[in-house]
């Protein structure tokens, strides 16, 4: 479940750098529906910047005395310099609240998100595949599918079908699964993404699915997303710091652009393990690149990155063979 709170400026940056990490509250029954593993959107009243982040704990407490006791002053916003008061909270709260409703201190964490850049799948995902969505899915509310097209509904509707399906069959079912396209408005396709735990980011033409989730507002949403973003095709491609679209790949004219930036990485799919295209080769010189094949994965967690499949490192026109035959590596390449 998602909740959502207000912040001073002061707090939200202190969230936000990571040193604070309990945020005190009247145990109202607003505050008392909060579980552990529930999401907490935080808005900056000032700048009304967002930030979310997922609950690690629950503190009660009879007043903010005992809480200030049980915690150091830096875990509940207090610089190194300041004195911690717990009559510091009679700005926000009086004390006849304090004495009805008690106090928690809610303590949380930003989380690391974690995206998942694929070329395709034809059939069922393989066993290893499923071993690692096991790994990196936690929580399964909303499961969230971002179109390619955004005014091609029936297609839309018919590949969603399919690709969800591939989750329930594979063990991964959700609570709801949502579609994003342009049946939603741009703040209600907001909203939905911001409020999945998995979303799917489809395959089709790399630019025209670009220019979407950015006319959508959907681009600052993704990269400030903290669940699992999992590309496919032109999905991973969008997903990474700079997006390449040769003449190779079916377009009229070479196509370069500054992608999502979720990764670090460049990343072509759908690699037929034949000769590389020489435009390919050429912009090689000057970005360098990974080329996966169909049912190959990269998974991107924080500094840890892990291949599977067959997948190549393609730089200055040479290429260097991260994983094939469908084996599984692991290694941190900027």
């Amino acid at each position: 479940m998602t909740h959502y709170m207000n912040l001073w400026d002061d707090s939200f940056c202190a969230i936000k750098e990571g040193w604070k990490t309990i945020e005190m509250r009247l145990n109202d029954e607003k505050r008392a529906a909060i579980k552990i593993d529930d999401i907490i959107e935080f808005t900056n009243t000032t700048t009304k910047e967002k930030i979310t982040c997922s609950v690690k704990n629950l503190y009660k407490y009879t007043d903010f005395t005992e809480l200030y006791k049980n915690h150091d002053k830096l875990s509940i916003g207090y610089k190194e310099n300041e004195e911690a008061d717990p009559d510091d909270m009679l700005k926000y709260y009086s004390k006849e609240q304090i004495e009805k409703y008690g106090v928690v201190g809610i303590e949380i964490t930003v989380p690391t998100p974690t995206y998942i850049l694929a070329s395709m799948y034809e059939g069922p995902f393989d066993k290893r595949t499923v071993e690692m969505l096991r790994r990196v899915i936690k929580k399964r509310d909303c499961f969230v599918i971002i179109a390619s097209y955004f005014e091609s509904y029936e297609l839309t509707d018919k590949f969603a079908k399919v690709f969800y399906n591939k989750f329930v069959e594979a063990g991964f079912e959700f609570k709801t699964m949502a579609v994003v396209d342009g049946r939603m408005s741009h703040e209600e396709a907001q909203r939905t993404v911001r409020e999945a735990d998995f979303v799917w980011i489809s395959g089709g033409d790399t630019p025209t699915e670009y220019h979407s989730i950015c006319e959508y507002g959907l681009d600052k949403v993704l990269r400030e997303h903290r669940g699992v973003l999992m590309g496919v095709s032109a999905g991973t491609l969008n997903l990474g710091k700079t997006v390449l679209c040769p003449k190779s790949n079916g377009y009229d004219q070479q196509q370069i652009y500054k992608g999502l930036g979720c990764v670090d990485i460049t990343v072509f799919s759908h690699y037929d393990m034949g000769d590389i295209a020489e435009d390919k080769l050429e912009l090689s010189n000057t970005y360098d690149f990974y080329y996966m094949t169909d049912d190959s994965y990269i998974l991107c967690d924080g500094d840890h990155k892990e291949f599977y499949g067959n997948i190549y490192y393609i730089s200055k026109g040479k290429k260097e063979t991260i994983c094939q035959d469908f084996e599984r590596k692991e290694q941190a390449r900027a």
